[in-house]
């Protein structure tokens, strides 16, 4: 009787573990897209936007638009996202490479 129940408390020892991990593991993925998302992901200054109309009378306009770096360092190689379908394939792109 004492060994089965030295084994059952082993198991559920076993399983507590188990779902002691389960339960950090969403903090560990989102602490990790959170590093991966500065290095695929940026803001950059936009001085000259065009595709915004302006009156004669107004400033130019210049605002901050985002840009998907794949993860480069080299600015000529990082695309303008202007849209949001655009948006919506670089965050499909992000999610689905294996970093």
């Amino acid at each position: 009787m004492k060994n089965e129940f030295y084994t059952l408390e082993e198991i559920r020892n076993d399983y507590n573990r188990k779902a002691q991990r389960f339960s950090h593991l969403f903090d560990l993925l989102i602490s990790e897209y959170d590093d991966l998302f500065f290095k695929y992901f940026q803001e950059i200054y936009d001085a000259d936007m065009h595709d915004i109309t302006s009156g004669p009378y107004d400033d130019s306009p210049a605002g901050f638009r985002l840009v998907y770096k794949y993860g480069r360092t080299n600015t000529s190689q990082w695309t303008r996202i202007n849209d949001q379908q655009e948006l919506l394939k670089r965050s499909l792109v992000f999610f689905l490479i294996p970093k």
